[in-house]
């Protein structure tokens, strides 16, 4: 996986708790609402960690939108709150979209941390 190591360590320590796991899922669902056929559901593989496998499970997720309408990849990302940047700099890095699944998935995260904390 292309995950930048220290950001990796940071999110892991997030994703070892179930509920934040599902409510950062819910999160990524509610951005997805309807430009998605399909719901985003984290299918665990124990070969990988569990930030991995929401990588891994979201990235057709992104071709899929990516390949059916352009748009509508770009209003989800707009959804999610990524920086163009972000975004147009992990497309240009490959093709496998995993950088943008990274970067989505960090910033759901990041969403979910937020409102917990000050809820």
């Amino acid at each position: 996986m292309g995950i930048p190591a220290k950001q990796n360590n940071e999110l892991n320590g997030f994703f070892n708790q179930r509920q934040f796991v599902e409510s950062t899922v819910a999160q990524i669902n509610k951005d997805l609402l309807g430009l998605s056929y399909a719901d985003f559901v984290l299918h665990e593989n124990n070969e990988f960690t569990i930030l991995e496998n929401l990588i891994r499970n979201l990235q057709p997720i992104l071709l899929e939108l990516s390949k059916r309408q352009p748009e509508q990849l770009s209003q989800f990302i707009y959804r999610v709150d990524l920086p163009e940047k972000k975004f147009h700099s992990a497309l240009a890095e490959n093709q496998s979209y995993e950088k943008l699944a990274y970067l989505i998935i960090e910033r759901e995260a990041q969403k979910v941390f937020l409102r917990q904390k000050f809820s």
